[in-house]
């Protein structure tokens, strides 16, 4: 038994050697190792071993990464840059007075493209509209690329593919526009993999209307209109009221509906018929801004604005603008007299109707607005033939209808009807729009003539438009007094009770050339005492 023992231990000792032969696989001869940036490598190591086995390790900058054996030993890891030129060591030892037998490799790290935006620091780019931009795609490898590409929206906008060549990233973009707003990205390939970079480009411009529509809202009086705008905007904007037609206006409100687009809402209530009109908004980013007008419209029977009559030197016009929505569909004059009505035909011997687009200039709280509203007018061609009566202007539509009545007072004397006074006896009386309110404000006279005048003359002589009553040319206002009480009359003005002196009753307000303000008004009925002095003075000299 102790001989088979001490052969065994003799056969060991003649046999006993260090390992030898040792490789780590793929690396040259150089001993230096190509590994991919990010992609799993592994060093193997294998060895002959010796006797006894021996003992395995990876070992780097004096750490051990791994220990094992014997025969192989597979250390596995993800280079990064930082591992380029690095050394890596695998030893083999199975005798604590022999030598280990080592192997040394070197990697070199083949790099996927480190790519940038040149000259861009931050990344949001903001550029004008309408501006011109540069995009700079910038790389660095120690692996050569062999193709460059930007894309935008999932869409290829610039390519290059040219081999031995460098690549180059210069995508230029002119002419800024809203849809040019999002991310650009610049990819980079070569053999180890794809390197990118990207930047988000922000177009900035002014609040702009999603839509030229017009921005019509409609309601009632008393029933709130809810106003609602698409505004498109690189940021949210801010929004405020800068005009009125007088309705209480509510809070305007901005939300963000999507990338770039927001809505403006808000109410405005309108309380009388004056009401409906214009209204300003101002819409507003770090940019610019943005007016808009938007127009509160209303549906039911016409309203009208106002009414006007204008005297000429041989006709009269009477004038009377509305509006209607839904539009009217019909638009009578009718004369009455008495208990007769007749509907005025269009183009006669005595009367001509005409209508036609026209604006009004309204008073709203002491402020003046425009509307654009329908001019309809009735021209007397003949006005000495209408002695007395009233005309009425009456405009429907499928929802209603609305009236003015204008009243008619032709007072002529009976001595002489060669000395005939005509007055201006032609002016609106009270307006019916059932079932809205009377609107009394006066069209201004500029505005008016905005509209082509029926009469297609300028006028010699204007009437008052409500109130005044005018005698013709031939009366001078210096030889005219005005009396409330015909009793009240100075005997000194007529002692002899010449034929010369005239007494005429009016049955409308009529100018007071006696009072010291001109356009004093005495209330009717009052008396006017004309005295024809170029008479008075044939009569002396004779």
């Amino acid at each position: 038994m102790h001989l088979l023992i001490n052969t065994f231990a003799l056969t060991n000792l003649v046999n006993a050697g260090p390992p030898s032969n040792m490789s780590v696989t793929n690396t040259s001869t150089k001993g230096l190792l190509e590994v991919n940036e990010g992609q799993v490598s592994l060093l193997k190591c294998t060895v002959e071993s010796g006797n006894p086995s021996e003992n395995m390790m990876w070992v780097q900058n004096d750490s051990i990464l791994l220990f094992g054996g014997p025969k192989f030993l597979v250390y596995e890891f993800v280079p990064t840059v930082t591992d380029h030129s690095k050394i890596y060591i695998c030893i083999a030892n199975n005798s604590e007075t022999e030598d280990s037998v080592q192997f040394q490799v070197q990697l070199y790290v083949k790099e996927l493209p480190y790519v940038n935006i040149r000259n861009v620091s931050a990344s949001v780019l903001e550029v004008a509209k309408r501006g011109d931009i540069v995009l700079d795609c910038d790389y660095k490898t120690n692996t050569k690329p062999y193709k460059l590409t930007w894309i935008f929206k999932n869409e290829s906008l610039l390519t290059d593919t040219e081999d031995g060549i460098p690549l180059t990233g210069a995508l230029h973009i002119s002419r800024i526009r809203t849809n040019n707003t999002g991310t650009y990205k610049c990819y980079v390939y070569n053999t180890v993999g794809i390197g990118s970079a990207m930047v988000d480009v922000l177009v900035t411009y002014k609040p702009e209307l999603k839509s030229n529509d017009s921005l019509l809202f409609d309601t009632e009086v008393g029933r709130p209109a809810f106003i609602s705008i698409a505004i498109r905007s690189f940021e949210k904007p801010t929004a405020s009221w800068t005009s009125s037609a007088g309705g209480i206006l509510g809070l305007l409100n901005v939300k963000e509906e999507q990338n770039d687009m927001f809505s403006i809402k808000g109410t405005i209530v309108p309380s009388t018929d004056h009401h409906f009109g214009k209204y300003g908004i101002r819409i507003r980013n770090r940019i610019g801004g943005l007016h808009t007008e938007i127009v509160l419209t209303y549906t039911g029977p016409p309203i009208i604005l106002t009414s006007i009559t204008k005297k000429h030197s041989n006709n009269i016009v009477l004038s009377t603008f509305f509006v209607s929505d839904p539009p009217a569909n019909n638009i009578a004059w009718i004369f009455i007299i008495g208990k007769t009505e007749k509907q005025i035909v269009s183009n006669s011997a005595i009367f001509n109707v005409l209508s036609s687009n026209s604006s009004a200039d309204i008073s709203v709280y002491g402020k003046t607005i425009t509307i654009n509203c329908i001019r309809t007018d009735l021209k007397l061609v003949d006005p000495k033939s209408v002695k007395e009566g009233w005309f009425l202007c009456l405009i429907s539509n499928i929802l209603g209808s609305s009236e003015t009545v204008f009243n008619t007072t032709y007072k002529y004397t009976t001595e002489s009807h060669t000395d005939t006074i005509l007055y201006s006896s032609m002016f609106p009386m009270k307006s019916s729009e059932a079932p809205f309110a009377v609107i009394d404000e006066e069209i201004s006279n500029e505005n008016s003539d905005a509209c082509q005048d029926i009469a297609e003359q300028e006028p010699e002589e204007e009437v008052d438009l409500v109130h005044s009553s005018i005698a013709e040319e031939s009366i001078s206002a210096t030889d005219t007094n005005v009396y409330e009480d015909l009793n009240e009359v100075p005997k000194e003005i007529n002692p002899t009770n010449s034929e010369h002196y005239k007494t005429i009753k009016s049955e409308m307000p009529i100018l007071d050339h006696n009072s010291d303000d001109e356009n004093y008004l005495i209330p009717g009925p009052a008396y006017l005492i004309v005295i024809d002095s170029d008479q008075e003075k044939e009569a002396k000299t004779l």
